[in-house]
């Protein structure tokens, strides 16, 4: 199955600072990610905060802390959902891995990316590596997205 989707997005700089995100996902700052992308309020008529980490088992362990994301200036904005990602897996399948998070969202729940898939790919089409690339996504069981450029 093919799904394809045009999608008008919007993208706001503005993001919690590294302190209020380490805390409100149970990780630490240096595990952020800002060399190729960095934290970004991505809508396409819904509204996530994307935030990008160095590796596969950061996204693995993270862990929303509700009392530090009420402590924090992310509740003022419009999004009220975490698309968590590190552009590195463990698999030699997959380009990327992704999670989803938030105050909505059980502990174990791990809920499917149909829906949040393509805010993760605005934030590849306006990478500077790949701004003028066609891209194709692959959800592989709903964890994994591949890009191919």
């Amino acid at each position: 199955m093919q799904f394809t989707n045009k999608v008008k997005s919007q993208i706001d700089r503005f993001a919690p600072s590294d302190e209020e995100l380490a805390q409100f996902l149970s990780i630490t700052q240096s595990e952020l990610d800002h060399k190729k992308y960095s934290p970004r309020l991505v809508s396409c008529g819904y509204p996530y905060l994307v935030v990008p980490v160095w590796n596969y088992d950061t996204v693995r362990k993270a862990r929303f802390n509700y009392a530090a994301w009420s402590q924090s200036v992310a509740p003022q904005t419009a999004a009220q959902e975490i698309i968590l990602f590190a552009p590195k897996s463990p698999f030699p399948d997959a380009d990327f891995n992704v999670r989803l998070l938030g105050p909505r969202i059980g502990l174990h729940e791990d809920p499917p990316l149909v829906a949040p898939c393509q805010h993760f790919a605005v934030i590849f089409a306006r990478s500077n590596t790949l701004a003028k690339a066609h891209m194709c996504l692959a959800l592989i069981g709903g964890k994994l997205i591949r890009v191919v450029a």
